[in-house]
């Protein structure tokens, strides 16, 4: 079992590299690559490397878990959701991020059967309209996730070959719950709608004035699922319904 230590430095720059732009953009300073897998092991790299090694510290003096989820019953039925961090996560390690000055914490959740992601995004303890930032990128925030997973391959494939492995007692209390335990393809209303619009011919312009969205709105939905699913072609979507 290895024991936990910081990334090496060109991951770090890689990251920040890939993410500042986009970060500054939305008025964030922080996002994370969390990927953790079934036998409770993890990948981990973040934005602001201090606070990433301040946790690894904190691990080798306490008995405390590694990795901190939210799942709960309006959730556990969904491969992807969202969550904030505060109330939905223990009060310590989210006070410790605010010492830190990383705050509003907002987390992407996608699910899998073997592995889920928790990518997240943070702003500094001043920015009190974080959330309205949030909220009004929501779709960009995706796609920035998306995105980043398709293209960040390379540092990916490395942190995922390089993952830490931490004893049960120390792995994500919520390990079980997060897996998907179904084969079913899970879809949202609006994603389902959209192959469905696709599935009859429709037009992304189409699809959008049917369900009173924006096409780009459209073009988001399908791509979300496109990369969720490893798709290329329009006959896959459709395969889906």
């Amino acid at each position: 079992m290895s024991q936990i230590k910081s990334s090496p430095i060109h991951l770090h720059q890689a990251l920040a590299e890939v993410a500042w732009p986009f970060l500054s953009k939305i008025g964030c300073h922080y996002f994370q690559y969390l990927k953790v897998f079934k036998d409770g092991s993890f990948s981990f790299l973040t934005t602001q490397p201090t606070w990433e090694q301040y946790c690894i510290d904190l691990f080798h003096k306490t008995n405390k878990p590694a990795v901190y989820s939210h799942i709960d019953a309006h959730t556990l039925d969904k491969n992807t959701y969202t969550f904030l961090w505060e109330p939905n996560l223990p009060e310590e390690p989210v006070r410790l991020a605010r010492e830190f000055n990383i705050a509003h914490g907002f987390t992407f959740v996608e699910r899998h059967s073997d592995y889920y992601y928790m990518m997240g995004f943070a702003a500094p303890v001043t920015h009190h309209r974080a959330m309205d930032a949030y909220f009004n990128s929501l779709n960009d925030m995706h796609t920035f996730i998306q995105e980043f997973k398709h293209n960040q391959r390379k540092l990916i494939n490395e942190l995922d070959n390089n993952r830490i492995c931490v004893p049960k007692s120390r792995q994500d209390c919520n390990l079980e719950k997060m897996l998907l335990t179904s084969n079913k393809h899970h879809l949202t209303p609006q994603e389902r709608a959209s192959i469905q619009g696709l599935a009859q011919g429709k037009s992304y312009k189409e699809i959008a004035i049917t369900l009173g969205i924006s096409h780009r709105t459209v073009e988001t939905y399908l791509n979300r699922v496109r990369h969720r699913f490893n798709l290329h072609h329009k006959k896959e979507l459709i395969s889906l319904l």
